[in-house]
């Protein structure tokens, strides 16, 4: 039988959901419970807006469907925080669609760069500049298509294409959504002004942008993320120089059967020091393209410091 797909868009807290799959190996497993939150952001997953789901969700659900009373799939069960219970989080599927026409049109997946460091309009930065919504550039990176367009360090952006933007996650998602090379309308707020900018987007540029990541995520079952302040406090790290946080290990993964655990700080691949998740995944694929077998991981836990090897998974000729 092959599931109808739905329509995330229409999804509303409260709404019943079932998640389907092989949690720790047992196959064909249902459990049933509630969309508990919607446009969800993930450390390492910007513009994603996941799907916050009750439902018990553990390591062999990802990948499974997550379907409304009508059987309809609305979301592909994706990821849950360690050591939370009713946290899990899925895909929204009109997200999955979209991801899933790109590479069928393209072979792959291809998204906009505007070039700008962004935070959330606060209540106190809202009153400070009299508006309800929008994000801050805190940053406009030198060369990007937005300094090239004129955007600048304090606008405030308001909407694009019109768009309303009220979070960090609306402009990720609508800039991703658009091919580099697409010109967008972004309208911010400028000295109490509202000013409207045409923004011909750029691409990631790098030899392995955030999709590839995703790929090679899913193929080693290992999520690696910045070591930001929020994050070194969320998880108690204190000071860290370097290094990338291990945030999530899939069950039955090469990087689970490297010993590999959700918290753990990877300082160095191949004795060379890594201060981003591009640093981490870009010695993998050197090793994969060399023909290496695996890749030495200096890690941190705890108070520990050890090694491993990350075995190297080699495509099928």
């Amino acid at each position: 039988h092959i599931l109808k797909l739905g329509n995330s868009d229409e999804l509303k807290q409260g709404m019943t959901v079932i998640a389907i799959g092989s949690p720790l190996g047992l196959k064909y497993t249902v459990t049933q419970g509630i969309i508990s939150a919607l446009d969800r952001t993930l450390e390492g997953h910007p513009g994603e807006g996941f799907i916050q789901t009750d439902a018990a969700i553990n390591p062999g659900n990802s990948g499974g469907p997550l379907v409304n009373i009508k059987g309809e799939v609305v979301g592909i069960n994706t990821a849950i925080i360690a050591g939370a219970q009713g946290l899990g989080f899925a895909v929204p599927i009109n997200q999955a669609k979209w991801i899933m026409n790109e590479i069928l049109k393209y072979g792959k997946v291809r998204r906009g760069k505007l070039g700008v460091v962004i935070q959330p309009l606060t209540p106190e930065l809202a009153k400070h500049f009299g508006i309800d919504y929008g994000v801050i550039i805190t940053e406009v990176q030198e060369n990007s298509p937005a300094s090239k367009a004129g955007i600048k360090s304090g606008d405030i952006i308001v909407a694009v294409n019109g768009k309303k933007v009220e979070k960090p996650n609306d402009l990720q998602k609508y800039i991703m959504r658009n091919p580099p090379g697409t010109t967008v309308l972004i309208t911010v707020i400028r000295d109490g002004k509202r000013k409207n900018i045409k923004v011909k987007l750029g691409s990631w540029g790098e030899e392995y942008a955030i999709n590839d990541y995703k790929e090679l995520e899913e193929k080693y079952g290992l999520v690696v993320v910045d070591i930001t302040p929020q994050i070194a406090q969320k998880y108690g790290l204190g000071k860290v120089k370097y290094g990338v946080l291990v945030y999530g290990v899939k069950y039955g993964s090469v990087a689970e059967d490297a010993g590999l655990r959700s918290g753990d700080i990877i300082l160095s691949a191949n004795r060379k020091p890594l201060k981003t998740p591009e640093d981490f995944w870009k010695e993998v694929v050197k090793a994969e393209k060399r023909g290496k077998s695996d890749v030495l991981l200096k890690i941190k836990r705890g108070s520990m410091v050890i090694y491993t090897v990350l075995p190297i998974i080699k495509d099928k000729e």
